[in-house]
This record gives structure tokens, sequence and C-alpha cells, in this order.
């Protein structure tokens, strides 16, 4: 990506957009449908919502890593501990998506903390821009 490009891209960037992976992520959809549907529509709900969580992840990782080159340029081990912060995250999180699709629903929590992930990443959003926006310093005589 070009400088220009990515300081726009940058410029642009909000967790807003993955809002929905909140919703994803918890279990008050599948509790609703328990009430009113069947198990077999719960089962395929539930898994509707995995794989779009998945997705999502994907498209996180992607903008995680587009961060971490932004913010890393000057400092190539100064993101290092975020960096491995994010990746058990989302391993953690695909773990909890495996799991739930083999056991029983019942047997398994359903909601998933994506707090600590997507703070991860706003962190790292606010340091790249800092990084990458030029430095106003006063200089006092």
């Amino acid at each position: 990506m070009l400088p220009a490009e990515s300081d726009a891209w940058l410029q642009s960037f909000s967790l807003g957009a993955y809002r929905p992976m909140v919703r994803l992520a918890s279990d008050s959809d599948r509790l609703f449908l328990e009430t009113t549907g069947s198990p077999q529509v719960v089962r395929s709900y539930r898994r509707k919502q995995r794989h779009i969580l998945r997705e999502y992840l994907k498209v996180l990782a992607r903008d995680f890593q587009r961060l971490l080159d932004i913010a890393a340029a000057s400092q190539p081990m100064a993101f290092f501990e975020s960096q491995l912060s994010f990746i058990f995250g989302v391993l953690w999180i695909e773990a909890r998506l495996v799991l739930e699709a083999v056991l029983s629903e019942t047997m398994f929590p359903q909601t998933i903390d994506l707090g600590p992930l997507l703070e991860n990443v706003e962190t790292l959003a606010a340091s790249a821009r800092e990084i990458a926006s030029p430095a106003l310093r006063l200089h006092v005589t």
C-alpha cells in the first residue's frame, strides 16, 4: 500500500465496522430462538453466526496487520506484545467456536468476550495514528 493510501485508510479506520461481531459473539439470539424455534433452527442459526464471526475475525486480523505495519515501521519490536496478545486472542476465540460446534450448546457457554481483542486493536490504531501523524512540536527559545 502506498503511503497516501495508508494514511487515508488509517484516518478512515473505525472499530465501528466491527460492532456486529459483539452481537454474533453473544448468546442473545440463541436464547431468543430457543423460545420460538425448533432445536434444528437454533443449531443452524448458530452455525451461520459462527461462520460470519470467523469472516469478521479474518478481516479484523487483516486490519490489525495493516495497523501493525504502520505503527511498527520505525520500531519493529515495540508492538510485539500487542501482536502476541492479538494472535492469542484470535486463537482463543477460534477454539471457543470449535468447542461450541462440537459440544452441545447446553454444555458450553455461548457468549464470547471480544472486549480485550477489540481494545487491543483500538490501542494499536491510536498508536498508529500518533506515529503516522506529523509531530507538531513547539520550539521555545
